[in-house]
């Protein structure tokens, strides 16, 4: 309910649900999200390996471009020139896993003269270095631009508050108003970003 009402709030086109399960795209579903949004894009699974993003307008997957094992494929959002990736890298929390993630986000390629926006739970902060190393491909954020930046995305109790669910944008994409919004029941907040494109 708190993540329909952030949806209502900030009147979104485009949500983008990293870690999404069939159980959550049936409830915003039957909650309406989808009335306004009848494009989704994404595989949903139980966990937090699924992802779903639901757009206003048609989501084309642009062929080949999942990062790894076919996942987080770019999408090209229909009549913006905007391309879209929802992406959730695994926690580095083992060496093993902290190679996976790392490659992910090596793989990202740089924004380019694309209009590529990337949105999701990056397992990272702002002063981690592999995250650093996509901002240095062209990318900004959109929290610390906007003045949020350390507004913590995540929780795992009172002391450990993190800022690691990210919108990275183009230079050329103006972000308008950042705003994270409480989803009692989760360890992550809602982030919600307007951008206004050139």
């Amino acid at each position: 309910p708190a993540l329909v009402r952030a949806v209502g709030e900030s009147r979104a086109d485009i949500i983008a649900l990293p870690g999404a399960g069939p159980a959550d795209l049936a409830e915003l579903r039957a909650a309406g999200v989808m009335r306004e949004r009848p494009f989704v894009s994404g595989n949903p699974q139980p966990g937090t390996l699924g992802w779903v993003t639901i757009s206003r307008w048609r989501l084309v997957e642009v062929a080949g471009s999942g990062l790894t094992l076919g996942r987080w494929p770019e999408l090209r959002v229909a009549g913006t020139g905007m391309i879209l990736r929802n992406l959730h890298p695994a926690p580095p929390v083992t060496p093993d896993a902290s190679s996976r993630w790392e490659s992910a986000l090596d793989a990202i390629p740089p924004a380019g003269e694309r209009m590529r926006i990337l949105a999701g739970d990056f397992n990272a902060t702002l002063d981690n270095r592999a995250f650093r190393s996509v901002l240095d491909r062209g990318y900004r954020d959109a929290g610390d631009l906007a003045g949020g930046g350390l507004d913590w995305t995540w929780s795992a109790g009172r002391l450990r508050r993190l800022a690691i669910d990210h919108v990275l944008v183009p230079r050329g994409v103006a972000v308008e108003r950042y705003q994270v919004f409480d989803l009692p029941g989760s360890d992550h907040n809602a982030v919600s970003v307007t951008l206004r494109l050139p």
